[in-house]
């Protein structure tokens, strides 16, 4: 399906819906865009969790033997298959080795990083020598904050959603902590303040 000039992803969508004759809603649509994935050989690879056992089910709506949709990628992906055999394979390292798997071994640990940048660099479509791998979530927030977060007594306040985690409200607080010469912050939770400092 030739995707002509083509853009941006609504462009792509309204553009196979009109080859296919039906509406971007439609169910057609979907299951044009599933057939002709990519990328769906991957699914395979991963264990997606049974309706039956995720908590809060209405049962009388939902098959409780299919497996379930899964759209939490951004937080907590689906389980690998092999993770398990990985996990074993480096608690067994640790046991026999200690310290020493820090540099040791096929994955050693203090190099995790160094093992994935060629994979990574195709990733995100930059050169092996342009990708760095580093930290997580709470330490990234922590050096976004500490380059751009430059309150002002008019504009200090920082929005952070209800049910973030715990680390991240302490790097919201501790970054404006550390920021001496503004006189007044609050995180705001949703609507509500829940923590307010004046210098």
């Amino acid at each position: 399906m030739e995707l002509l000039n083509c853009t941006s992803p609504a462009m792509i969508l309204e553009h196979t819906a009109s080859v296919l004759g039906c509406s971007i809603l439609d169910q057609k649509l979907a299951l044009h865009l599933d057939e002709h994935d990519a990328l769906q050989h991957l699914r395979q690879h991963f264990l997606v969790p049974k309706v039956k056992d995720l908590p809060c089910i209405d049962f009388s709506c939902v098959d409780e033997k299919e497996e379930c949709v899964y759209l939490v990628g951004n937080s907590l992906g689906l389980q690998p298959k092999n993770v398990k055999t990985y996990i074993n394979e480096e608690l067994d390292k640790w046991h026999k080795m200690g310290v020493h798997g820090h540099f040791e071994g096929s994955r050693p640990w203090a190099l995790g990083d160094e093992c994935i940048v060629d994979l990574m660099a195709k990733v995100v479509g930059a050169k092996v020598e342009e990708v760095a791998l580093m930290n997580a979530l709470t330490v990234n927030l922590h050096l976004l904050l500490l380059s751009f977060y430059k309150p002002t007594s008019s504009r200090h306040k920082i929005l952070i959603e209800a049910k973030a985690f715990p680390s991240d409200h302490v790097s919201n607080t501790f970054n404006s902590i550390l920021d001496f010469y503004h006189i007044f912050y609050c995180l705001l939770v949703g609507d509500k303040m829940i923590s307010q400092f004046t210098y």
